[in-house]
């Protein structure tokens, strides 16, 4: 039997801990379900931090965002433990975190053509007055994807 691969874009929000309640109650006890939690951050510029006073200053700070995306790696780790916990196979459950490249909703394309996954479980805040200028990232992935089911958890 070939896995149900399913793919959750996580970003910390309560949102995105319905969404994992959603995978949990749809799919867990299911031996043929794989989960991929993945996080998308923003990657620092890259500069020559030799120089000046400044640019030493500004290599502090990248340290310090170094250290952000470690604790948001153990911070993904712990949801996945979760599923673990909820009953999925913990050779089933990975984590992704990884620079973003594009723009997120083609950056989780890519991510779901690449693997494939059948399965994409979004989440959605509606009524946010800030998407009718900048679109918003489930429905971008939406109309992007063929052959893959995108659920939405608002």
């Amino acid at each position: 039997m070939s896995a149900r691969k399913i793919l959750v874009p996580y970003n910390f929000s309560a949102l995105d801990r319905r969404a994992v309640r959603f995978v949990i109650d749809t799919y867990a006890g299911q031996p043929d379900a794989e989960i991929t939690l993945l996080h998308i951050y923003v990657a620092p510029p890259k500069i020559d931090t030799r120089q000046t006073a400044v640019a030493r200053k500004m290599k502090r700070n990248l340290s310090y965002f170094s250290k952000t995306i470690n604790d948001k790696k153990t911070e993904l780790e712990l949801v996945a433990q979760r599923l673990i916990d909820a009953g999925f196979d913990a050779e089933r459950v990975r984590c992704q975190v990884r620079p973003r490249r594009k723009a997120l909703p083609a950056d989780i394309v890519e991510a779901v053509r690449a693997e494939p996954f059948q399965v994409v479980v979004l989440s959605h805040s509606p009524g946010q007055v800030s998407r009718l200028f900048k679109g918003n990232t489930f429905s971008h992935v939406i109309h992007a994807l063929v052959d893959a089911t995108v659920c939405v958890v608002s």
